[in-house]
């Protein structure tokens, strides 16, 4: 259990799929010094992590056998995972208005440059429905959090 969470992210990691029975890939620490990699890192609290903005901590997606050419890479995500992959395909339904669907390619015309609307802003004036923002914040005055839209 931890209080860090950790986003995988690189070249080809976007293509490694859940497969609990016939995971092909496992994944483990880089060897430090490899891509910035940090053992250090991995004794110190969350605490002092917060205000360092480099990557210091960085996995190796390492096949568990041979692959061949064009076979898929698959990762056993975990069962919490997957219980919430279940949940989410069960209670999924699909849009019926397309009308009040839009894309990520529309409201970028839609809204360009425009900044992030406040809390306050959306109750007057919502996005469409199909659109969600959250705030990320760490260590950051509580006021500001009011704005956060």
């Amino acid at each position: 259990e931890s209080s860090i969470l950790l986003c995988p992210y690189g070249a080809g990691v976007n293509y490694i799929n859940h497969n609990k029975t016939k995971a092909n890939i496992k994944v483990q620490w880089a060897r430090n010094g490899t891509t910035n990699h940090n053992s250090s890192w991995l004794e110190l609290p969350p605490e002092e992590m917060e205000w360092e903005y480099s990557t210091s901590l960085a996995m190796d997606f390492i096949t568990s056998r041979d692959v061949k050419a064009g076979e898929e890479l698959l990762l056993d995500y975990g069962d919490a995972w997957e219980e919430a992959w279940k949940a989410h395909v069960k209670a999924w339904q699909a849009v019926t208005d397309r009308a009040e669907y839009y894309s990520a390619s529309q409201l970028n015309k839609l809204y360009g440059d425009s900044l992030l609307r406040t809390k306050e802003e959306q109750s007057v004036n919502p996005y469409p429905k199909n659109i969600a923002t959250h705030c990320h914040r760490s260590s950051i005055e509580e006021e500001w959090e009011e704005d956060c839209p």
